[in-house]
């Protein structure tokens, strides 16, 4: 007979008592058997059962201190038990045990033992400046948004065990003079279990690791490496294990075994497909056995590879009005914007019906995007941009790469492009000039008199210069291209038009140089060598006023090269700046992300005031945003686009602002609630079904404190976060006191002078006062009488 048993609790978001947020999944397996071996006179009984459960994220707040000091730190325990119980009671005569009462905790066949394990997580991009020599530089590229660095511990301890429990069949008695035969007399046991023999094996095991990983922004390029402890996979055996004598004398151990590996991993994204190499390397193998001799040995390295298409990833969901405007895009798309009088976004998308990447635009409709349509396909596209001609019409130009370097790293590559034709359409692609390295990026300069196109060529790799290229348009066609006199070292880039030239902008470790281009050549300016870190971004208004901001880590500086300044107070990953003619206020708008924020703030540059508070738009701990575009609109409104990521899912999404001080009602689905509301519940978790707009609802409570989520964002509160926030020391539980009368007694740490509440929940219910009182020493205890004991929880928070 075998049964299996599924179950899921869904337990209230936050309190002490709730060991984590969301649904804590149960898998348990049992299996039993009774019966009668006939050829050995025995009655036995057959128990098994396997119990696990998912593993579970808990949140910051529910994390000792350590752990907590960071917001991108995430945490999770896994448990696992699983055994098996063997009784057997035997009539056979010649059988010496009466009844035998085994017991197991074995290892799984796939590897499982019983214990506990956890995973941590966490950036370390502010530690890793402390690194000699390489850490400074380390440290800049992560604050230019180039690099993030995160480290991960993670451990394991549990246990195999054999406990075997028999009791021997009584002794013979000698023969007492009846006429009962001799040998089927037996002495009275004292009780049940008299006589007992017990035989035990015990071996705990154990495993450990720590790995750092280093990601290229837009995770191009990620490398890792790694140390871990583990067992000897030979013998079958996933953790580290030490025997233990059960007889309890010496030696108390009687073996140790296990394997010390390096692991190192790299990947990279090349425009249509990723690639994955790992080295596995377990360098030292052990076996000490107490009595034997000792087992040292190498063992080879193994190397694996694989190899993701871009066509796997199947094809994005174009969401047309929503906020969430691009969903499932891939890992490998870019999105270009184009201010024009009707606003055009582009995508670039893998064709799996003909093997080739498609460029898409898309025209602004109302609120949203219409159809798309493509202009164009390659093997592999590099990068995308749009320029605005003197005429109103719009241009677009990608970099696409031969056919004859694909799967190369630091390719040859093409540029090509297409006109807006009169009366709707494009023109056939033309090539616009080609490059001996990759153009990994396009800037568009558009002037009062022309335009053109800044190229910024990878061409030694990634420990070379890039080349800082110019590609003027004539009119009808693009010129010859002109290059910067000298390859420079950017590790933050910005570009723009201003009055008749165009200008670029590159931080180096060196400072800040200005380059500007008049279309026919280009001359290197003033360098400041006070702005060494990144991103640098650039605007210019109406009048040929050019405006640009710059970070020093922690403050962004707007300025009009020195006239006038703003100072905010962030450190952002990368910016965008737009002008807006407001018509009564002229502003300069701000965006910038900062992981999983997006902050905006506008600016006058005749001024130099912030027009508004800063404002932040919507905030995720789980994703991270980037590659921000400005769709500047009319009244001093704007729509801010930015990509977001969370794992495999990859998003465009659109925020619309205003330059009266506090963003527009963004309700893309029309269901009264503002969309940056309604991200931030989208964001709080991975593991639940809500994914779009249209998940959320309004009369849904997905923090469990009382208040519904269209009550919460109708207040302006976070309706991710319980009103009834835990002590910053976590709630030391002193005591926990249930007595037979139903008394639920709990004593805690607490802060004297603070308010304290009980609350309980039932199961899928909101929370309920039960007691409050004010703390007026260390120890606060809370007493209630007929307490519960069934499907509720409690919790203790302060106010």
């Amino acid at each position: 007979m075998a049964t299996e048993w599924n179950f899921g609790i869904q337990t209230p978001e936050s309190g002490f008592l709730v060991f984590a947020p969301g649904v804590i999944g149960i898998n348990a397996t049992a299996e039993t058997g009774f019966g009668s071996r006939g050829f050995l006179r025995e009655l036995y009984l057959e128990t098994k059962g396997d119990i696990q459960n998912e593993p579970a994220e808990l949140k910051k707040k529910r994390l000792p201190y350590l752990f907590r000091r960071g917001k991108d730190t995430k945490f999770e325990v896994q448990v696992t038990f699983t055994a098996s119980n063997t009784i057997t009671r035997s009539y056979d005569v010649n059988n010496p045990y009466e009844l035998e009462i085994k017991t197991e905790i074995p290892q799984t066949a796939d590897g499982k033992v019983t214990g506990f394990g956890f995973s941590l997580t966490r950036s370390i991009d502010n530690q890793i400046i402390k690194v000699p020599l390489i850490g400074a530089k380390l440290f800049l590229l992560a604050k230019l948004g180039v690099l993030t660095h995160t480290a991960t511990i993670h451990g394991f301890a549990g246990i195999i065990a054999d406990i075997t429990f028999r009791t021997p069949r009584p002794p013979q008695l000698p023969d007492a003079g009846t006429t009962q035969p001799a040998d089927d007399l037996r002495a009275n046991r004292r009780h049940m279990f008299g006589g007992s023999i017990v035989s035990a094996s015990f071996a705990p095991q154990m495993g450990f690791g720590a790995k750092v990983t280093s990601t290229v922004v837009g995770e191009v390029l990620q490398a890792e490496i790694g140390l871990k402890l583990t067992g000897n996979k030979k013998a079958g055996r996933e953790f580290a294990e030490i025997r233990v004598n059960p007889l309890g004398d010496w030696p108390w151990i009687t073996r140790i075994s296990g394997s010390l590996n390096l692991d190192l991993a790299a990947r990279v994204n090349v425009y249509v497909w990723e690639g994955m190499k790992s080295y596995s390397w377990p360098f030292l193998h052990w076996d000490f056995q107490f009595g034997t001799e000792s087992v040292f040995e190498l063992t080879p390295v193994t190397i694996n590879q694989s190899r993701i298409m871009l066509g796997d990833t199947g094809p994005a969901t174009f969401e047309g009005d929503a906020t969430q405007a691009l969903t499932n895009g891939s890992p490998l798309s870019h999105f270009a914007l184009a201010p024009a009088s009707t606003p055009l976004l582009l995508l670039t998308e893998y064709n799996s019906n003909t093997s080739l990447v498609d460029l898409k635009a898309s025209r602004r409709s109302g609120t949203g995007w219409a159809a798309s349509e493509t202009v164009g396909s390659a093997g592999a596209i590099s990068s995308v941009s749009t320029l605005v001609l003197p005429d109103g019409k719009v241009l677009i130009a990608w970099s696409q790469i031969p056919e004859a370097s694909m799967g190369l790293a630091f390719a040859s590559s093409e540029i090509h492009y297409v006109v807006e034709q009169e009366g709707g359409g494009w023109s056939a692609p033309a090539l616009a000039s080609s490059l001996t390295g990759t153009a990994i990026q396009l800037f568009p300069i558009m002037t009062d008199s022309w335009s053109g196109l800044v190229v910024i060529e990878s061409a030694e790799g990634p420990g070379g210069d890039l080349l800082i290229k110019g590609l003027p348009w004539n009119g009808s066609s693009f010129g010859a291209i002109q290059m910067e006199g000298a390859a420079r070292e950017c590790l933050a880039l910005a570009a723009t038009g201003a009055g008749d030239k165009g200008y670029v902008f590159c931080i180096n470790e060196n400072g800040l140089t200005e380059i500007s281009w008049d279309g026919l050549s280009f001359t290197a300016g003033t360098v400041d060598d006070t702005i060494t870190q990144g991103p640098v971004a650039a605007t210019s208004d109406n009048s040929g006023n050019l405006y640009r901001a710059t970070t020093d880590g922690v403050n962004i500086t707007i300025d009009g090269f020195g006239e006038n300044t703003a100072q905010l107070t962030t450190g952002p990953s990368n910016m965008k700046l737009a002008y807006l003619p407001d018509g009564t206020t002229p502003s300069v708008l701000l965006a910038w992300a900062e992981g999983g924020s997006l902050f905006a703030a506008f600016f006058n540059p005749e001024t130099g005031a912030l027009l508004s508070p800063i404002e932040t738009l919507t905030e995720s701990s789980l994703g991270n945003y980037s590659r921000l575009e400005i769709l500047p609109g009319t009244g001093g409104n704007a729509t801010i686009l930015a990509r977001y990521r969370e794992g495999d899912l990859i998003e465009l999404r659109e925020i619309e602002i205003s330059v009266g001080g506090s963003t527009n009602l963004n309700d893309s689905d029309g269901d009264g609630l503002n969309d940056l509301a309604e991200l931030r519940i989208i964001d709080a978790n991975t593991e639940d079904e809500i994914r779009t707009l249209a998940d959320v609802r309004g009369s849904d409570d997905f923090d469990f404190d009382g208040d519904d989520n269209s009550t919460e964002i109708a207040m302006g509160t976070d309706p991710t976060e319980s009103s009834l926030v835990l002590p910053d020391n976590d709630l030391g539980i002193m005591t926990l006191v249930y007595t037979e009368s139903g008394q639920l007694s709990v004593t805690i740490t607490s802060f004297p002078g603070d308010t304290y509440t009980l609350q309980s929940s039932t199961l899928n219910s909101a929370w309920t006062d039960e007691e409050t009182k004010v703390a007026t020493n260390v120890l606060l205890t809370f007493t209630k009488e007929n307490a519960s004991i069934g499907e509720i929880f409690y919790r203790i928070g302060r106010q």
